[in-house]
């Protein structure tokens, strides 16, 4: 199992100080002498407090960016890539599959809080989005477009979920209330949506195909 802490890992192991200006620096502040780095300070800092690494793990898991990290945990940029390299490198999962994973294995084995293990889960179910809207101090606005098309999406996989079930099961009825649901809220998004390439190319179709009323006019054409 692949871990994204295995640098920190490394840091600690080693008996001699390592090259990198990062690992060098942590493994100065882990022997309590002088960093030289205040960037690798504060890193650590976060990593040795429990609650703020669990918040910090989440939004990485969820694939924030340094800038979504500054402006949500007024985190700097410098002190995400530090944090990053040494402590919880994402970059070490091979693919989805290991993510998710290495997520159950976590929770498996009870390595954090129940707090910790539910951002966890909000960061690979709901993703980022979740996160900036429990964080944001009520500053995070969802698009209305958005939340449309967001219901719409989760009626419709809701609705799939009762296809097997007898007609007359309480599921087959909960599935076709969530389909009839799903379908107004797609005609709602429908309302609102920008009309596609298609219906633009038909509309001057038809448009080539009648004649301003002027230019009839001029021909001494009949008009009625």
């Amino acid at each position: 199992m692949r871990n994204p802490d295995q640098c920190y890992r490394a840091v600690v192991e080693a008996t001699e100080p390592p090259e990198h200006v990062y690992e060098r620096g942590l493994w100065h502040a882990l022997r309590s002498e002088p960093v030289g780095d205040l960037n690798v300070s504060w890193a650590l800092e976060i990593f040795s407090t429990p609650f703020e690494r669990e918040i910090f793990q989440a939004w990485l898991l969820a694939g924030a960016g340094e800038d979504d990290i500054e402006r949500w945990l007024r985190v700097p940029p410098e002190v995400t890539q530090v944090y990053s390299h040494l402590f919880f490198n994402v970059d070490i999962f091979r693919d989805e599959l290991d993510l998710l994973s290495w997520v159950q294995e976590f929770e498996a084995e009870r390595r954090g809080s129940a707090f910790g293990i539910q951002l966890l889960r909000d960061a690979v179910q709901s993703g980022l989005e979740k996160l900036c809207w429990v964080f944001g101090r009520n500053n995070y606005i969802v698009d209305p477009e958005r939340v449309k098309q967001r219901a719409m999406t989760d009626l419709y996989l809701r609705s799939l979920a009762g296809r097997g079930h007898s007609a007359t099961s309480k599921e087959a009825a909960a599935a076709l209330a969530h389909s009839n649901a799903a379908l107004k809220a797609a005609q709602l998004v429908g309302q609102t949506s920008a009309p596609d390439a298609q219906a633009f190319l038909l509309k001057l179709r038809y448009r080539e195909m009648t004649e301003p009323v002027t230019e009839t006019a001029q021909t001494n054409e009949i008009l009625h």
